[in-house]
């Protein structure tokens, strides 16, 4: 961390009418530091409650981006972020905004995209709920390896400063760590596919490029919703496994470092006491860390719900896209 982000948290800290213990201390300057990050990186957004080492490191990051933009890439490296210049795909939709290395030896990987660009940001505002797909040449800051974005699915933050359109069409082959091939395709909107199809088996392609455990966990569940809802098309979209019926999400499945997260879009409204609520658009999660937490019985009963009580997404977004535009 550089001395001078350091000394911010200190004299933050020094500020605090409050006295501190030691630990105190020790978390506040931990909190700080984390949503320094934040702020620097979103220099408009809102912090609503929160810890005081929290709302003093937002408020420090945002002022520290408007004193000294001259310091991006030292505040960056700081963090352990890599300059970088990658041809990817981008896609902004609901609660995403995945961004797809092209590069063989990164084409596993999922990115979390945070434009820093005011053109990006007003690109991703007009795109935010139409999935669309566009190929570009982005440079940028790029985070470790971790859990990032929504859900902490992503396994990258990419902070875009500059990004051109490609001029070629746009083709992605998506690989598991393991080289397994999980997706080939132009970048453009997909049809939802039966899941029962005879055809190549992206979502089987999913699970099998999981570890043992989690392959288990997927499978089950797959086998669990085709038996529940088999009407739905499903398909993998933006990286999971997704079921629909009449186009729009009702439930899909995504495995992180920890754990198998089974999402239904709707599942705030199915009363279940198993599910956590995530987001702002009444969509809610089970955790699984093993196959033997899942509970098939539950999972059939907030299935059936869910197939009964369908978020209508499309027609939601697009009024929203309606209203941005007047």
């Amino acid at each position: 961390m550089t001395p001078a982000i350091l000394k911010l948290a200190n004299d933050c800290l020094k500020a605090s009418p409050v006295t501190k213990t030691a630990a105190e201390r020790d978390e506040f300057r931990e909190v700080f530091l984390m949503t320094f990050l934040w702020g620097f990186t979103s220099p408009k957004s809102e912090l609503q409650g929160g810890r005081d080492g929290g709302v003093q490191g937002h408020k420090a990051g945002q002022q520290y981006w408007r004193d000294h933009p001259e310091k991006i890439k030292t505040v960056f490296a700081s963090y352990g972020y890599v300059a970088i210049e990658a041809e990817g795909v981008w896609t902004v939709g609901w609660e995403t905004s995945l961004f797809r290395p092209t590069s063989r030896e990164r084409s596993h990987e999922r990115w979390w995209v945070k434009p820093l660009d005011r053109s990006l940001c007003e690109s991703a505002a007009s795109s935010m709920y139409s999935d669309e797909e566009t190929l570009i040449l982005a440079s940028g800051f790029l985070s470790p390896l971790g859990e990032y974005g929504h859900m902490g699915c992503f396994d990258r933050e990419f902070n875009i400063t500059r990004a051109l359109k490609a001029t070629h069409p746009p083709k992605v082959t998506m690989r598991s760590k393991s080289g397994v091939i999980l997706k080939m395709k132009n970048a453009t909107k997909s049809n939802a596919v039966k899941s029962n199809s005879k055809a190549a088996d992206p979502i089987a392609a999913y699970s099998k490029a999981q570890p043992q455990t989690f392959r288990t966990m997927c499978k089950l569940l797959r086998e669990l919703i085709d038996t529940a809802i088999p009407k739905a098309t499903s398909k993998v979209w933006h990286g999971s496994p997704v079921w629909f019926i009449d186009d729009n999400p009702v439930v899909g499945y995504n495995a992180t470092k920890k754990s198998v997260n089974l999402l239904f879009w709707n599942g705030q409204a199915l009363n279940e006491p198993g599910l956590k609520s995530v987001g702002k658009y009444g969509a809610a999660q089970a955790i699984f860390a093993d196959a033997a937490e899942i509970d098939p019985k539950a999972i059939r009963r907030m299935l059936k719900k869910a197939k009964a009580n369908v978020f209508d997404s499309k027609a939601f977004f697009a009024k929203l896209r309606a209203s941005k535009k007047k």
